[in-house]
């Protein structure tokens, strides 16, 4: 019987799972903008200097991040169902 109940709700873990380890990285960003640590103090700083390049590489570092975990997570979603 615990084997059923885990085979039905093994799907909706994963899925929680993938979720919050996509929306993490993001609000990492966020929180770091406004003074609480993460990457986004970084942007922070470099947006203050007005460092372009540097906020550009920034900028950058969060977006391959942002799509290489939505690849994952549209993998993942797709093996599980």
């Amino acid at each position: 019987m615990a084997n059923a109940v885990f085979q039905k709700i093994m799907p909706r873990l994963v899925g929680l799972d993938i979720h919050l380890r996509d929306s993490n990285p993001r609000a990492s960003a966020v929180v770091g903008i406004v003074g609480l640590g993460g990457i986004g103090i970084s942007l922070q700083g470099a947006i203050d200097t007005f460092k372009r390049p540097e906020v550009s590489m920034v900028l950058l570092t969060i977006l391959a991040r942002v799509v290489f975990r939505e690849m994952v997570s549209s993998y993942l979603r797709k093996k599980i169902h």
